[in-house]
């Protein structure tokens, strides 16, 4: 492995970079779903944030955050997680 891909592992730098890519990334999806049909925003918005939290999830446990702020992040993606399901399943029901 790279020493400079060691390295933003080490400090958790990969981390920030993966949250501001995600956080694009919905920004991008809503711009375009502000003009379109298809799966509702809310669901996309949801499966972000959820991947969101596995990421910040992941800094907490790089930066040795201990085991409560690890099992927040994961709670909060589950609770974002099961949103996504609802509005999914929502939309097949309709």
């Amino acid at each position: 492995m790279p020493a400079s891909l060691a390295a933003l592992i080490d400090d958790a730098t990969i981390t920030i970079i993966a949250a501001v890519v995600i956080l694009v990334e919905i920004v991008v999806l809503w711009l375009f779903a502000r003009n379109r049909r298809g799966t509702p925003f809310a669901s996309t918005l949801a499966n972000g944030l959820s991947g969101l939290s596995l990421i910040l999830a992941l800094r907490a446990a790089l930066l040795d955050a201990g085991a409560g702020a690890v099992a927040f992040w994961l709670g909060l993606g589950l609770l974002a997680h099961l949103g996504d399901l609802a509005v999914r399943l929502g939309q097949t029901r309709s």
